[in-house]
């Protein structure tokens, strides 16, 4: 899994960290994000992440995960965790296509 968290530009010293779990938070880790180069326009930089899914992941598994950004320079943290609920993923059973016209996404090198 990959994404791009864009900050506040509110200082130059930035730590992004993603927090996930697939128990809950009965156990977590962190990752930390890589800043992207050349991603500030003025007001926001962005950061990237890409995080290998758990082996524990099966189907029916959420991974939940919050954005920690620590602005080192002003002393602040600030947390994301979409409004309290967490940025939730489900895990889905990959589905199989059933007629011709479904096979037309598919590529094969």
């Amino acid at each position: 899994m990959s994404g791009v968290i864009r900050v506040a530009n509110l200082c130059f010293r930035k730590l992004v960290t993603v927090r996930y779990t697939a128990n809950n938070w009965v156990i977590f880790d962190d990752l930390t994000a890589s800043y992207v180069l050349d991603s500030n326009d003025g007001f926001t930089d962005r950061f990237s992440f890409s995080l290998s899914l758990p082996k524990c992941i099966a189907v029916g598994s959420r991974l939940q995960l919050a954005v920690r950004y620590d602005a080192i320079d002003i002393g602040r943290t600030f947390w994301d965790n979409n409004y309290g609920d967490n940025y939730c993923f489900e895990c889905y059973a990959r589905s199989v296509p059933t007629r011709e016209s479904d096979f037309a996404w598919m590529h094969f090198l």
